[in-house]
Parts: C-alpha cells; structure tokens; sequence
C-alpha cells in the first residue's frame, strides 16, 4: 500500500511538472523565442516586448534570382541576414530598389555556400551593372578572411535558393520538453535581483547560461524602448582583434571578386553593415572604440574598390535619428534600412552620374 502512496504521488508530482512546464512555454517561452529581438531570444529576455515591429511596404519591390534563366535587372544583390531577412518586405534591398533600380536578388548566403562556386554557376545569368555585397562587419573574417578564394574552387554542385526562409517551423508536441523554460525562469530571477545588467561578474554568469547577448549604459537616449542601453551581441567585439593576416585574406578576397565581377562586365559595390558596438561603442558611458571598420575602408580605397562606408554615416546619424538599429535585436530597425537603402541608392547614382 505504501508502495502505490508513493507511485501515485510520484505520477501526480510528474503530470503537474509537465503541465507547468507546457504553460510557460506556451504563454512566455514560445512567445520569446518567434516573435522577439534575435538578442532578447538569445538572453530569454522580455523587458524588450513593447519594441513594435510594423510592416512598412505593401509588397516586395525586387525579385528572386530564377536560376538556369537570364536575369535582367540594374542590380545584383547578395548579402546574409540584412538582406535575407525574416520579413522579406523590411529588408534593405527593398528600400533602395523603390529608388527605380530593378533589384534581382540571392536568397542565398556566402557564408553557407562557397561564394566564388555560386558566382562563377551564375554569371552567366546574370545580366546586371552593380553587384552588390553585403556583409555585416562581424561576419567578414568567417567567411572572407579564414581563406584565400581561388579559381580552384568552382564545383558543380547547384545553387538551388532557400526557399523556405521566413516559414515558421511546426511546433511538435513536445518541444516544451528542453531547457528554454528554465532559462527563461532564471532569466526572470535574475531581472527581480538587484545585480545591475551591465555588471561585468553578472555579463558573464548571462553568457554561460544565455549566450552572446551584452548590456551596457549609453552617456545619452538612442532607442525608443530602453533608450539608454545598448544590448549587443558579444561577437562584436571580435573587430577588436582582427589580425594582419585576417584582414590583408579579406582585401584580397575582395579583390579577386572584384576582377571576377570586372570581367564580366559589372561593378563589385561592398556594403558593411557596422556592428551596434562599432557605431554606438563611443557613445558607452565607458566608452569602446573600434578601428577595424575604418583600417577597411582604407584598404579598400588602396585596391579601388567600390563600397558604402555606413560607418560614418551611421556615426552621425545616431545623434539625430533614434533607433537606426532595433534595440534587441543585432539588425537595423525600418528607419536604419529605410536610410541605408537611400544611402546605397544615393551612391549607385553617384557612379551611374561619373559613368562615360
């Protein structure tokens, strides 16, 4: 009989566990997880929630590269996430091609695919005057200064496009069943504590148990929600430490693509999107600075290639535009991408002017 007490206490203790944990991840969890910020899902934080994310533009204004089809347009572009974004309406591509340039575009990464396999498979589809490459600065060593690209690399592996991107994966029954709840809950002591989020011992206990999401106080107000905090993602302090020998594989990477992109016939323009610490790391309470954006450019200048230097832009603007950049979230808010379309749009103009 005792046995059974013990059984059937054990049975209700575990089928109320289970329940509690369905309903946080049903009422808070999930919500955090698909509809926040990627660093507010990163660090399973809510105090971000009231940040509103409003659909600006109707419809896309560019279209997809169809592959094995010639593909007229003024401009090529391929980038990562600013431009493969969620809500294909929202992404900057979308903004510079209501400037009345016809926008082919990649839905494909160069940093999931080898970028020299995918341009040398296509070229000869397209049928563009710009080529235009995105990157944010975070993302440049991984996939432009970790190897020399050659013209050894090609491969006849297709180039097929993602065209799942923005589907939402189903939700099987039990995906409660992980550790998100507990972090979640965690995260939620954490909050109620008095630790202040910008202490360093309590940044680091966040990335053992969170992640790559970082707080800290800015010296004035620059977003909306929170405005006087700057939430990024640790990864952006690598530009601190970029070395020679990262830095001189990109540029000639850079320049390979360049000459690749010369011979047939279309102008290579680089677009690095600034990491958040780059732009609003001098305006930190503490402040941080970071020159690997503007020894870049430098070397850029040096090899003649063609970019948009938003860094300096982005350095100005932020003292007269509140939230350029989502504040939890790594990417640009509509304002930034409304503005950085205007800024690639103003400089396609501008060559297209110097042109003979």
């Amino acid at each position: 009989m005792k046995y059974k007490i013990t059984i059937y206490v054990l049975v209700v203790i575990s089928l109320i566990s289970l329940l509690s944990h369905y309903l946080i991840y049903e009422k808070f969890t999930k919500y955090l997880l698909h509809d926040a910020g990627d660093l507010s899902r990163i660090n399973y934080d809510l105090s971000y929630r009231s940040q509103i994310r409003n659909k600006i533009i109707d419809k896309n204004k560019y279209f997809f590269f169809k592959e094995g089809e010639k593909n007229n347009s003024f401009v090529t572009t391929m980038g990562d996430s600013f431009l493969n974004c969620k809500n294909e309406k929202t992404c900057i591509q979308n903004y510079f091609s209501i400037e009345h340039y016809p926008v082919t575009h990649f839905s494909l990464r160069p940093d999931k695919y080898s970028f020299p396999q995918v341009l040398d498979s296509t070229l000869d589809y397209l049928n563009s005057e710009y080529f235009i490459l995105e990157s944010v600065e975070r993302g440049l060593v991984p996939t432009y200064g970790s190897r020399l690209f050659s013209l050894n690399d090609i491969q006849s592996e297709s180039i097929q496009q993602d065209n799942n991107r923005g589907e939402k994966t189903k939700i099987e029954f039990f995906k409660f069943l992980n550790t998100a709840n507990f972090k979640f809950i965690f995260r939620k002591l954490l909050d109620l504590s008095s630790f202040r989020s910008d202490n360093f011992f309590v940044n680091q206990v966040q990335s053992m148990f969170f992640g790559k999401a970082v707080k800290k106080k800015l010296n004035r107000d620059f977003f909306s929600v929170n405005p006087n905090q700057l939430y990024f993602s640790n990864d952006d302090y690598k530009s601190k430490f970029v070395s020679d020998s990262q830095m001189s594989t990109i540029v000639q990477n850079f320049v390979y693509l360049n000459k690749k992109l010369e011979r047939a016939g279309q102008v290579l323009i680089l677009v690095i999107v600034p990491n958040k610490l780059t732009v609003y790391g001098p305006s930190l309470k503490e402040p941080i600075y970071i020159d690997f954006y503007n020894k870049l450019i430098t070397e850029l200048e040096k090899n003649k290639i063609h970019f948009v230097n938003l860094k300096d832009k982005y350095s100005k603007l932020i003292y007269r535009e509140n939230d350029l950049y989502q504040s939890d979230d790594t990417h640009l808010s509509r304002k930034g991408s409304i503005i950085t379309g205007r800024l690639i749009s103003d400089y396609i103009s501008s060559l297209t002017d110097q042109a003979p």
